[in-house]
């Protein structure tokens, strides 16, 4: 694992050990959460293009950044993708309030 992608997991880490402070914010979109801007000195020359909001069959909010050449991984392609979920959906029996 290079640098660049050491740091982004611990980054990850760090936003999924924070979890009641992004539930605080009831962002609209998990895009609005993390900025390309934000993404752009993890990776140096290539650049980090917007984030395209979705949601899932859960609710969750979802955001996708993407950077490099090619259409996939294997061609050269990074993603990133912030998720941000009700924890009572994602782990039946959990109340958010244990949170």
């Amino acid at each position: 694992m290079d640098k660049r992608r050491f740091v982004l997991v611990l980054a990850l880490a760090g936003v999924a050990t924070t979890g009641s402070a992004v539930g605080a914010q009831k962002a609209e979109d998990a895009c609005a959460l993390l900025t390309s801007a934000e993404i752009q000195p993890l990776e140096g020359n290539a650049k980090v293009g917007n984030g395209v909001p979705s949601t899932d069959a859960l609710g969750s909010r979802n955001c996708q950044y993407k950077w490099g050449a090619g259409g996939n991984v294997q061609g050269g392609a990074f993603f990133l993708q912030v998720s941000v979920t009700e924890i009572a959906k994602v782990f039946p029996g959990i109340r958010s309030s244990h949170c």
